[in-house]
């Protein structure tokens, strides 16, 4: 018998710590090359960087009202309700719970405890960047629920939109053989 889904590992940290060195490095490097633009450009770059910084705010605040009403539509929705819209004897629980759990903490910075509806759209209803579905959610529930990223062309889920068909793409991928997040149980 398998593990109870709620028991499914919690989600990893990603990187390693000779990447997150790396990324300092580079995060440095760009401080520095911006200081040096200021210093001797003060005027352009101040301008620029004004500008910049007002259309990431407006964009930001319209992102989290588009979400917070969304967010608000029907009321008192929680993870019973997206599971209800799977088959419970056709999908894998494991990977029900990971991808609802990894939409929420994708969606967290505009609503702590988004509920996630089956039928959401990935990019046009939750503002998701097709970048971070690609290299953070994708391995994030992989790793959470030991299946496997690898050839994905042959899945006939490829043509992910909407958080139905990321459970639907996940269900049709194999597990990894002796993932430590497998458990087979007792």
């Amino acid at each position: 018998m398998r593990t109870p889904s709620r028991r499914i590992p919690k989600a990893l940290r990603r990187g390693t710590p000779l990447a997150r060195v790396f990324a300092w490095i580079l995060l440095l490097a760009v401080v520095g090359t911006y200081g040096y633009a200021l210093w001797y450009h003060p005027f352009i770059v101040g301008v620029a960087s004004a500008l910049a910084a007002v259309v990431v705010a407006r964009e930001r605040r319209r992102t989290r009202r588009q979400l917070t009403n969304l967010a608000h539509a029907p009321p008192g929705e929680s993870i019973c309700e997206f599971s209800r819209s799977f088959d419970p004897r056709e999908t894998d629980t494991w990977v029900i719970r990971a991808v609802y759990e990894q939409l929420q903490q994708q969606l967290h910075w505009a609503y702590p405890g988004f509920p996630v509806r089956a039928t959401d759209r990935l990019v046009e209803d939750l503002r998701l960047d097709p970048d971070d579905i690609d290299l953070d959610l994708l391995s994030d529930v992989a790793g959470r629920t030991g299946r496997s990223i690898r050839d994905t062309k042959a899945n006939p889920f490829i043509s992910v939109t909407t958080a139905q068909d990321l459970v639907a793409f996940f269900c049709a991928q194999g597990e990894v053989p002796n993932s430590p997040n497998v458990s087979s149980g007792e």
